[in-house]
């Protein structure tokens, strides 16, 4: 007898705890669907897929294949994709209350103008960090100015000698210089340039074979020096894209080919 009422017990649980699932998956697909999610999301990959057309990301193709397979069902295969979400952060009474102020007319208001809203806001987002990056810019510019007017002393050691330099993605340059000429070399390749020195710690770089075209100089000021490394910041001479890094003297052998730690 105890068995049976345990069986019925839990089997009325069951069903209760499976109605009670069954409501609240319902609320979570209407209030999805009173939100304009779908909207939102098809607004949203379409500013995305443009923006990567017109980087050239991918193919053509595929965005428009992408695109279209969004709109097909994709879309809806996301939406059930959130319900989960939903059910973690609301209740079922909460969702009841979010859809009834969704049907009101405030809420309906602010269905109405979700879409606008976001959009104008993302414009306004794009402006604003438009102008963030031309300070920074700004900022980084009036910096390397700074470094450039640096007045620094004691590199006569760096005048001549052997040295080691690495590049961004951490590839090594290795060179000799000689006062007033200098030869890089790059794996099996190198390059002279003609060195003067316009102060202590300044000196331009011109290219041997730029038959004089001072488009190609290099004007190089070292702003630090730790011991047997000096940090410098280099430009062109007509233009203002500048470069920064750190050189150090060493002692080993240099030449084509040479690879050394």
């Amino acid at each position: 007898m105890m068995r049976i009422l345990y069986f019925t017990f839990f089997l009325i649980l069951s069903n209760y705890l499976h109605s009670q699932s069954s409501v609240k998956l319902e609320l979570i697909k209407q209030l999805i669907n009173i939100n304009k999610t779908h909207e939102t999301m098809l607004s949203i990959f379409d500013n995305i897929v443009q923006q990567q057309k017109d980087n050239q990301s991918y193919d053509p193709e595929f965005w428009t294949l992408f695109n279209k397979k969004i709109k097909e069902g994709g879309i809806e295969e996301l939406s059930n994709q959130l319900i989960p979400i939903y059910d973690k952060y609301f209740t079922e009474k909460q969702l009841i209350k979010i859809i009834q102020f969704y049907e009101s007319d405030i809420g309906k208001h602010v269905l109405s103008t979700k879409n606008q809203i976001l959009e104008e806001s993302m414009k306004v987002g794009e402006e604003w960090g438009a102008d963030m990056g031309q300070e920074i810019l700004a900022e980084i510019e009036s910096l390397n100015d700074s470094l450039m007017q640096i007045e620094q002393y004691g590199c006569e050691k760096f005048r001549n000698g052997k040295f080691k330099m690495m590049l961004q993605d951490s590839t090594p340059i290795f060179f000799e210089r000689n006062d007033s000429v200098q030869t890089e070399f790059y794996g099996e390749t190198e390059y002279i340039f003609n060195i003067e020195w316009t102060g202590p710690c300044r000196y331009e770089m011109k290219d041997s074979e730029s038959n004089g075209d001072n488009n190609l100089d290099i004007i190089v000021n070292i702003y630090k020096i730790e011991g047997d490394k000096y940090h410098y910041i280099a430009r062109g001479r007509n233009n203002k894209l500048y470069d920064k890094s750190d050189i150090t003297k060493i002692e080993y052998r240099v030449g084509k080919g040479d690879s050394h730690p």
